[in-house]
């Protein structure tokens, strides 16, 4: 479908309506069209009280990860109180170390197997089939 706009003086249809702009540039003569497609990456944090809701994870749990170096939390300081926020890999991070605190892992190895899970989760999803196929 598309429409029609203008940029630099011609006329040019955009084949893409969602696109927000489609960038011409003039070359010996000719146009060469370069579709600009948006670059969107949004960074969550989640601040401690909220992530404490949605991991269910307790506080002392959660800072001893963190005393542990097993996650780095961004501290932003406002005032005289310092807070701590946790990126999305922080979260998926937590949520998966506490999966296996939870099954009665050590701290390190729950550490070590959030991590191999983490960057491999093809091999996690072969284990989960695996387990649902006995």
């Amino acid at each position: 479908e598309g429409r029609n706009v203008t940029v630099e003086g011609r006329r040019v249809r955009n084949l893409n309506s969602d696109l927000p702009l489609i960038l011409v540039e003039k070359v010996k003569f000719k146009f060469k069209m370069h579709l600009v497609q948006p670059i969107i990456r949004i960074e969550m944090s989640v601040k401690t009280p909220k992530l404490l809701k949605l991991i269910d994870i307790p506080r002392q749990r959660l800072y001893y990860l963190e005393q542990k170096g097993y996650i780095t939390p961004q501290k932003i300081v406002i005032g005289e109180k310092e807070f701590r926020e946790y990126s999305d890999e922080d979260v998926k991070k937590i949520e998966c170390i506490w999966k296996y605190l939870k099954k009665g892992f050590k701290y390190k190895i729950a550490y070590e197997k959030a991590i191999e899970e983490l960057s491999n989760p093809q091999m996690n999803l072969i284990k989960t089939e695996t387990h649902e196929k006995v």
